[in-house]
């Protein structure tokens, strides 16, 4: 049987990959047990100079992931679309406004942009 401590080959190839990982932005050194075939192997890996900025780089990729799946669930939560943000110009009542200013010598900016104001929806409104 197997020694419990030995672990399988795969167990063992990502140990001799990876246990530099934590060495930092210091180039790996070879360890006395590891053979010229395994510092090679390191070596064509990358690993003997690990990245200093692994953590950012994790980091990143695991609030984009985040980021994906909560978009997913409001999709799935809040599946209405959302009203648009900002205020909507009324049209008819800004160029009477414009007229109004130009015919009075007044400068466009004379005066209160008129704005349509979206009615408030009720609590179950919209749902079904």
């Amino acid at each position: 049987a197997p020694r419990p401590q030995e672990g399988t080959a795969s167990t063992m190839a990502q140990t001799a990959l990876l246990a530099n990982s934590a060495a930092g932005a210091q180039p790996a050194q070879p360890d006395a047990t590891q053979s010229s075939g395994e510092q090679a192997l390191l070596q064509t890996a990358g690993a003997s100079t690990p990245d200093p900025n692994i953590r950012t780089v994790v980091d990143q990729e695991a609030s984009a992931e985040t980021d994906a799946s909560t978009s997913l669930l409001d999709k799935l939560i809040f599946w209405r679309t959302p009203d648009p943000a900002g205020t909507i110009v009324d049209p008819t009542a800004e160029q009477q406004r414009l007229q109004q200013n130009a015919a009075l010598g007044q400068p466009v900016t004379t005066g209160a942009t008129p704005t349509i104001k979206r009615k408030k929806k009720a609590l179950l409104e919209g749902i079904f």
